[in-house]
């Protein structure tokens, strides 16, 4: 089953609006040719990752990194095996609009 979301959208606290969808995360958009929308998914992507929008960080004991699902794409870096780190998520419920 496809799920259905916008492609920009508001953020729900600071109203600003976001991408919500880029290639690798979407795959198509609804109403458009499959090649067209993946040309715009792609660009997108191309956009949102330039390096003037990224931050990496390398982590050091008793470091804490919190982010912004609703506003901003991530991703994992492999690290060591070998290295130690505990990982936590809390994710807060949208209140639905009606």
């Amino acid at each position: 089953t496809w799920v259905k979301h916008p492609v920009a959208r508001p953020h729900p606290v600071t109203g600003r609006t976001a991408l919500y969808a880029v290639s690798g995360s979407s795959f198509g958009i609804e109403g458009m040719e499959e090649d067209e929308s993946r040309r715009l998914l792609d660009q997108l992507k191309h956009h949102a990752t330039q390096e003037k929008y990224r931050l990496r960080l390398k982590y050091g004991v008793g470091d804490v990194v919190i982010w912004d699902n609703a506003s901003l794409l991530h991703s994992a870096t492999l690290t060591d095996p070998e290295d130690p780190r505990t990982l936590w998520r809390i994710t807060v419920k949208e209140e639905r609009k009606t």
